[in-house]
């Protein structure tokens, strides 16, 4: 017989507790308890499923794939544990980790059938798994960062263009001089005025919302302010999951919000009076519910330095709620290396075609080509008979002028 579960929604610590009461109480046979994870509420089920464990030895919280990033430790790994919930977490990654081993089977197998991108062999496999288990490892597969992506295309690049150079120009041995001169222009066009460059260059580049955590005392709690002003553009009806979704990213729909600097100044406000109304827990109870007084603190001390600074008019607000409701520099930037590139392939396509037509042979046409070219720029080497008349000359036409 399988368990009965029942699932309770974290609305906030005081009614899940209640209500658990009165589950306990009023209906038996409850073997484990479930809790999902609601973006609006200030609750993550990670958290309800601390409280959960206080009434049934079982709970389930749902984990949503944005808070999951496999190169790192669960974020909320300590309420887990204190829940005792690991067999349920290595159930419900088991699907994610069965799907990870088939992507990376099929492009060791088979690499040249698609492009060498993982994106194409994860797009053939998905209608193998469950929707969950697939947006969750593609997810987990985006680049979030310029080393990310670098890192992405290590594998594409080993296997395709780097051996055409490594062709081209030998290894380091064989060219060092030249390999050597190239890092030393790079370190010239790159690394000078790096500091000035760098603050300049976030100006223009970043969104609204990372030049406000950039800016302000807010960057310390960016993550939280994040997450708290989402859930209240949600439950003010300015943006719903859906969009989010549709959007790509948080930061993305803020763009069509409307998010004013009202909302912005409400959202510091609320937080800090709820964090403050927290402060007044005993450290136990404030343990019970997975924070710490020194990490409360400092949290506290951010919310406060930023609500000074709006009032004191350090902070302007307008200005960072006029740049969430535009695209961010970057994209645009993004946007034009991308038309680039679509620019360029467009031009290559006929070429690439052309050659592969002509030269995809056994790589006499080419040698050929380069044992001609090997004859032809030997042949402007002067020989030592004309050397030595051409020193003659010069030497006499010099003695005339210096004479």
């Amino acid at each position: 017989m399988g368990r009965i579960s029942l699932e309770l929604v974290p609305r906030t610590p005081e009614e899940l507790r209640s209500n658990l009461e009165l589950v306990k109480e009023k209906i038996k046979g409850v073997d484990l308890i479930n809790i999902p994870d609601l973006l609006r509420l200030e609750t993550r089920s990670w958290q309800g499923a601390a409280i959960a464990q206080d009434y049934y030895p079982a709970v389930m919280p749902h984990i949503r794939a944005i808070d999951v990033n496999l190169a790192e430790p669960l974020a909320m790994r300590p309420e887990l544990r204190q829940s005792g919930i690991t067999e349920v977490m290595e159930q419900a990654f088991g699907k994610y980790a069965e799907f990870a081993e088939a992507v990376n089977a099929e492009m060791k197998a088979h690499p040249e059938k698609y492009n060498y991108q993982a994106a194409n062999a994860i797009e053939a496999l998905a209608d193998q798994y469950d929707e969950v288990t697939v947006k969750a490892f593609k997810a987990a597969q985006e680049a979030k960062s310029f080393s990310e992506a670098v890192d992405a295309t290590k594998d594409a690049v080993s296997s395709g263009w780097m051996q055409t150079f490594d062709i081209l120009f030998g290894n380091y041995e064989e060219a060092k001089t030249f390999w050597s001169g190239l890092a030393e222009q790079f370190w010239d066009i790159f690394a000078g005025g790096m500091g000035g460059r760098n603050s300049w260059l976030k100006k223009a580049f970043n969104g609204g919302m990372d030049q406000l955590l950039d800016d302000t005392a807010l960057g310390d709690v960016g993550d939280a302010f994040t997450n708290q002003l989402r859930r209240s553009l949600i439950a003010n009806g300015k943006l719903t999951e859906q969009q989010i979704e549709d959007a790509g990213s948080f930061q993305k729909a803020l763009e069509n919000a409307g998010v004013t600097a009202d909302d912005l100044y409400e959202r510091v406000q609320l937080s800090l009076e709820g964090y403050e109304e927290n402060a007044k827990l005993s450290d136990a109870e404030l343990a019970a519910e997975g924070v710490s007084r020194e990490g409360l603190n400092k949290t506290i001390e951010a919310y406060r330095k930023m609500a000074e600074a709006i009032q004191n008019g350090e902070v302007s607000l307008d200005s960072y709620a006029a740049k969430m409701g535009r695209m961010s520099g970057r994209e645009h930037f993004f946007n034009g290396i991308l038309n680039i590139l679509k620019g360029i392939n467009s031009v290559l396509g006929p070429i690439r075609d052309g050659f592969d037509e002509v030269f995809h042979t056994d790589g006499g046409p080419l040698y050929s080509l380069l044992e001609g070219f090997d004859n032809l720029t030997s042949k402007l080497v002067l020989n030592e008979g004309t050397m030595e008349s051409l020193t003659k000359l010069f030497t006499a036409w010099a003695q005339r002028v210096s004479g």
